[in-house]
């Protein structure tokens, strides 16, 4: 499963609502200011755009992974993880 989430702020949040919904994206979410604090802080990320691997149990399994414009470092990652042993 995949999900966007967004951490926008001022009239960046107006615009990614919007854009948002002429997308009509699934799995789509827009933090608000304590959440999106939390968020940040929690995964340690300093700047965005930002694509992570969260498996399905919550275990955070890459926080700078390749965006979606990098398919085959993309595709490499998510292989080479799915060979680990699951801890």
């Amino acid at each position: 499963m995949y999900a966007f989430v967004s951490i926008d702020e001022g009239p960046a949040r107006k615009a990614w609502s919007q854009l948002n919904s002429s997308l009509d994206l699934y799995h789509s979410y827009l933090l608000d200011e304590n959440k999106s604090k939390e968020f940040q802080h929690l995964l340690a990320i300093e700047s965005i755009p930002r694509y992570v691997i969260i498996r399905n149990d919550g275990k955070l399994l890459e926080k700078d992974a390749p965006g979606p414009d990098q398919p085959g470092k993309l595709m490499a990652l998510i292989a080479e993880l799915k060979r680990k042993p699951r801890l």
